[in-house]
């Protein structure tokens, strides 16, 4: 049996979360959201403590934060993964609303990560080996370093590793692309549908038959059932750290999946217009200007529900 909060305001901004994240929600529902969200001070309290929270992705524009200082603020309050989880049980409540509600902010094997990042905040972490690593947003990492091996483990997002020479065999695992290196740089990318390893710097070696080597200027991917080999800009691939995104000829519905990961909502993209291709430069940190830029250079429509919930699709005829 559910248990109630003692907030009914937050029962309520719960299911609007839960709608918002599944990918579903129709244009007369965002609208019936900010009607809700503007009705009552109250209403919008309820939202913003929500956020705060149990989003890992907070909201700080209504709070009047920056986005460093509210992700400062829960990796303050929130030791590790697992306590964030217990945070939302303890915020929810017991029952099917809080495992969907987990469920949909945060992903499944994150849950044991040692090291995560929030929505548009990055993170830089010393390994004990004196490896570097970087998370993108919405990044989580378990590290696992024994006498033998040297081990990391990418759940979910996208990382730099720059790779220090050691003893121990150093490789991270992303299930069905692992990269082993002795010494290099290298980004990796972990998302539901397709994996990725680029090298930067150094040289390594892709678990695959037969075993593929990775140099800079070379990437693997996994889509599907199979491993591709390809070639990539450097510069390109590790403009993320700079703040920036670069898109050579790159499909629109990449670019859209590439800046999710920085804004505090959701993006709904109409699919008709997922396979055009761009070439931009767009600043990480503006989301909402980037997406702009796209649709004045591709011809697109950009409506605006809330502050929440933006959706992309063609021009009218």
């Amino acid at each position: 049996m559910l248990r109630q909060l003692d907030d009914p305001r937050a029962e309520i901004a719960i299911e609007w979360m839960i709608e918002m994240s599944s990918g579903e929600m129709s244009e007369s529902r965002a609208r019936s959201f900010e009607a809700w969200l503007n009705a009552d001070e109250r209403n919008e309290t309820a939202w913003i403590r929500l956020q705060e929270g149990l989003m890992p992705c907070g909201v700080a524009a209504r709070a009047g934060l920056t986005d460093g200082a509210l992700g400062q603020r829960l990796l303050k309050k929130q030791a590790s993964r697992r306590k964030f989880l217990t945070g939302i049980v303890g915020l929810a409540g017991t029952g099917a609303l809080a495992l969907a509600t987990a469920d949909h902010m945060l992903p499944a094997g994150a849950l044991s990560a040692d090291h995560f990042t929030l929505t548009a905040q990055q993170k830089q972490v010393q390994l004990a080996d004196g490896s570097r690593l970087t998370l993108a947003p919405r990044a989580a990492v378990a590290v696992r370093f024994t006498e033998r091996e040297r081990v990391l483990r990418l759940f979910d997002g996208e990382i730099l590793v720059d790779v220090a020479e050691g003893r121990q065999p150093f490789r991270v695992d992303t299930g069905a692309l692992n990269l082993r290196s002795d010494g290099g740089t290298f980004v990796l990318h972990h998302q539901p549908a397709r994996l990725s390893v680029t090298g930067i710097k150094g040289r390594g070696s892709v678990d695959s038959r037969p075993v593929e080597q990775i140099a800079p200027g070379l990437d693997f991917i996994f889509a599907g059932d199979r491993i591709e080999r390809g070639t990539a800009d450097p510069d390109v691939a590790t403009a993320w750290t700079d703040g920036m995104l670069l898109a050579k000829d790159k499909a629109l519905g990449t670019i859209i999946d590439e800046l999710r990961p920085y804004f505090h909502g959701v993006i709904r993209l109409d699919p008709a217009i997922a396979d055009m291709r761009a070439t931009a430069v767009l600043r990480l940190a503006d989301t909402n200007g980037s997406i702009d830029v796209l649709a004045t250079s591709l011809n697109l429509k950009v409506r605006r529900f809330s502050h929440y919930w933006v959706s992309v699709g063609p021009a009218a005829a």
